[in-house]
């Protein structure tokens, strides 16, 4: 792996282009922090105090292990950010338990004890060295699954919040075609490859340009400077609670996460054109395994690498780690200062969706990128089609579907995305099993015709 001085030699306009990537860094870190916290606050009703500190905690959680990660974990520019995969099982955890009678107080308590036993897992996994060998179930074929399956089970929500659908009760043209503009505008910056200051910070320069144009349009929000300084608290939720349903839950999908941990790292691996060791894998897991259980301690969502930072150095073409550093202890002290946290966190949500669906466009690309490493057979095409298809379709199925089962399987049954890593792990290592079984049997009619 480089040094963080050899990441500098090569640019001419060192301490300006390392500036401009940092902030750029900093607001992916910002975007990717807030759209899931602000989700689970709307679900959960939170007041805005409440939010709040949730965002203040969450962004300093994710300034650390971003931190940690890229200097003793995997040493790689990644955002180690809410696990999108978590959005689902809460958001089905909630619906199901909140039918039940249980409240919302004791669903977070619940999460808080479910996030600390992932954690420990995590950095068991990563202690007695078993996630590098686990790594090996996430193949090309499905970490190309899983990247494409990703895109797929966000886009609807992504594109509500790009027309302003999320959130409003009445389809509003004006937001509608600002989102539409800026998306626009945003994808031909980025194709100036000529001009690289423009295209490496197309991202940057979108959600600036975008906040301007909300804020011209009338789209303001009142933004409380109170309390402007804060620490990080414990327990947002109460003590943390036994509950056999939400623990199951939060359990089974630990293990499914771990495609997470692989597909972010081999992603940006991809893109940079790095060799992994397997030894990265456990690395990255035993530092996983801490921030699960200080992030359940704490009450916030679990946090994990984000395959969507590979689709930032796709864009930008910038690797170096010095600026991802600078930006992730921007970050650890955008988390004591609640008062810069409420004006961040006022940026208009279409603009943040719509950045999030142009960086998801990347996912997509380098999925199909993962499918350019495999020779495609008529096995491997079954795999990918039908994985897609069960898991897109598992998106549409009815919440009082759902509900006939157990909160267990109701969980996995419910989630496409895990439905589809799932599928395709399984289908691909029956295959594999199938053709291994199927060699003696081979090589014992090849016998035959030779000498019998």
């Amino acid at each position: 792996m480089p040094s963080i001085r050899k990441d500098l030699h090569w640019s001419k306009h060192l301490n300006a282009f390392t500036v401009f990537t940092m902030l750029q860094w900093f607001v992916m870190m910002l975007l990717n922090a807030m759209v899931i916290p602000l989700s689970i606050a709307h679900l959960f009703h939170l007041t805005a105090q409440e939010t709040s500190l949730f965002l203040s905690n969450t962004f300093f959680f994710v300034g650390l292990f971003s931190l940690i990660q890229v200097l003793f974990g995997h040493k790689l520019p990644i955002i180690d950010g809410p696990a999108g995969i978590w959005w689902g099982v809460i958001f089905i955890t909630f619906q199901i338990n909140s039918q039940l009678g249980m409240d919302k107080l004791l669903i977070g308590q619940g999460l808080e004890l479910g996030f600390i036993a992932v954690g420990v897992y995590l950095y068991a996994m990563g202690i007695c060295r078993l996630t590098g060998k686990i790594s090996a179930l996430f193949s090309p074929l499905v970490n190309g699954v899983f990247m494409l399956i990703m895109p797929f089970s966000m886009s609807g929500t992504l594109l509500k919040g790009m027309l302003g659908l999320d959130s409003a009760t009445s389809f509003n043209g004006k937001i509608a075609v600002s989102s539409i503009l800026l998306f626009v505008f945003i994808l031909f910056i980025s194709r100036l490859k000529r001009i690289k200051w423009i295209s490496s910070f197309s991202l940057l320069i979108g959600i600036v340009m975008g906040w301007l144009l909300f804020l011209l349009l009338g789209f303001r929000e009142n933004i409380v400077l109170e309390p402007l300084f804060s620490y990080p608290t414990l327990f947002f939720w109460g003590m943390p609670q036994l509950d056999w349903g939400i623990l199951s839950v939060t359990f089974i999908t630990g293990f499914i996460m771990l495609a997470h941990v692989t597909v972010s790292i081999q992603s940006m691996a991809l893109v940079s054109k790095k060799e992994i060791s397997s030894q990265v894998y456990d690395s990255t897991s035993k530092i996983s395994g801490i921030s699960y259980v200080l992030t359940g301690l704490s009450g916030v969502i679990g946090l994990l690498p984000l395959a969507s930072s590979s689709s930032v150095v796709s864009l930008s073409g910038v690797f170096s780690r010095v600026p991802f550093i600078l930006a992730s202890i921007l970050m650890i002290s955008l988390g004591f200062f609640r008062g810069m946290s409420n004006i961040l966190s006022s940026i208009p949500e279409p603009v943040i969706y719509t950045v999030l669906f142009i960086l998801f466009i990347q996912l997509v690309e380098i999925g199909f990128k993962f499918f350019e490493l495999i020779e495609m057979n008529s096995k491997q095409l079954f795999i990918i089609s039908f994985s897609l298809l069960l898991g897109m379709g598992v998106m549409f199925l009815p919440p009082s579907f759902i509900q006939l089962f157990h909160p267990v399987v109701g969980n996995i049954v419910g989630n496409g995305l895990v439905v589809a890593i799932l599928c395709s792990v399984l289908l691909e290592q029956s295959f594999n099993l199938s053709k291994r079984w199927g060699e003696p049997k081979w090589q014992m009619e090849n016998f035959k015709k030779r000498w019998m």
